[in-house]
């Protein structure tokens, strides 16, 4: 008995010395990431070439900081390493940065290089199974184009008897697909009971099988599915209580989507959300560093006027670059604005323009390039 005692006290040593390596490590990454965005951004007095930045974010990478990686990633495509950047981007989103999943479905799709429609199925599932929304802005045919990657082929119409066949056989991802193309997030008005019992079991043995789409789903289904203004004050506690379990289950399964939801309406008064800030904060950095770019803006946001956390002029303008990079319009405003008032950065006329000009509605999406 004092053996088993003695071995179960050193592995609680051991795990607890494991974890104390971890959060070093990560650490250490964090630090290593933003004295290289600092230094890129303007927002350092140290002088520092572009292969000492380089360096910087290696050293991030190699200790598992997702950001660094991708923007690793994007420094080798314009070099037009592929192999490396292709490398990157898998490293990336090993190391949690769910977008790395699109610019590798992108490269596989669009580079003639390296075309493999097969891996940027395979890439772009990922994505989607990870809480990548498509942008219908960008697809006009995003349900159709959505269904093609869930069923594998990008070129084949898909077969919804062959969707059928495969929910029934208890596909998790057929069962979420049919669902959403028979009544998206508003299941609860426009189904009969019937109906919306069997849609919540469907999306519920679905999520057992640890497919987070469809906990966010039924996420939604309680959170926007519903008129509040119909609502008991009884069931509007209800569909709350619902609403951010079902949001907090997808985002523990890595969903990004939903850990951006929960970090923005935390921080906001919603009635389907009781106010919290700090939890609010937590889920907006995860999934800042998912990749999310309204997340990121919106955390400069609150770095910015202290909301939820200590003002951070310096922090605020690295998460504003860091989505600004990836095509958010206030997130380039807010750092054009910060170039011209000299906050947090050096004051800098050109970057106020050229972050300007990237702001613009007509603007196509920011040409993204490290230095």
């Amino acid at each position: 008995m004092k053996n088993i005692i003695i071995i179960l006290i050193l592995l609680a040593i051991g795990t607890m010395t494991w974890s104390a390596v971890e959060k070093n490590e990560k650490e250490k990454s964090d630090e290593l990431f933003n004295k290289a965005i600092y230094h890129t951004i303007g927002s350092s007095d140290e002088v520092m070439s572009s292969e000492e930045i380089i360096t910087l974010l290696e050293k991030a990478s190699e200790l598992g900081n997702g950001l660094a990686s991708y923007e690793l990633a994007f420094h080798y495509k314009e070099k037009k390493d592929l192999d490396k950047a292709i490398a990157l981007c898998e490293k990336s989103f090993e190391q949690g940065h769910i977008y790395a999943a699109v610019e590798l479905g992108n490269l596989f799709l669009h580079n003639e290089k390296v075309i493999d429609k097969k891996k940027a199925v395979e890439w772009y599932r990922k994505a989607l199974d990870n809480g990548i929304l498509f942008d219908q802005e960008q697809n006009q045919n995003q349900n159709q184009a959505v269904d093609k990657i869930i069923m594998g082929n990008l070129d084949k119409n898909v077969d919804y008897q062959e969707v059928q066949a495969k929910a029934d056989k208890g596909d998790p991802a057929c069962q979420y697909l049919l669902i959403y193309n028979e009544c998206g997030s508003f299941a609860f008005r426009i189904l009969d009971e019937e109906g919306i019992n069997r849609v919540v079991t469907q999306l519920t043995e679905a999520y057992e099988k640890k497919y987070s789409p469809a906990a966010f789903l039924l996420a939604e289904l309680y959170f926007y599915g519903t008129d509040i203004n119909m609502l008991t004050d009884k069931e509007l506690k209800e569909y709350k209580t619902k609403a951010e379990e079902w949001f907090t289950k997808a985002a523990k399964l890595g969903h990004v989507e939903a850990s951006y939801t929960l970090g923005w309406n935390y921080l906001m008064t919603r009635p389907h959300f009781s106010t919290n800030p700090k939890e609010g904060i937590k889920w907006l950095e995860i999934a800042a560093n998912q990749g999310n770019r309204d997340a990121q803006y919106d955390l400069g946001v609150c770095y910015s006027t202290a909301d939820g956390i200590n003002a951070n002029e310096k922090e605020a303008v690295k998460w504003y670059y860091l989505s600004a990079l990836q095509g958010n319009k206030d997130a380039a405003k807010a750092l054009s604005d910060c170039y011209k008032n000299g906050t947090g950065v050096k004051k800098d006329t050109k970057k106020m323009y050229n972050w300007y000009r990237n702001s613009l509605p007509d603007t196509t999406e920011f040409n993204r390039h490290i230095f």
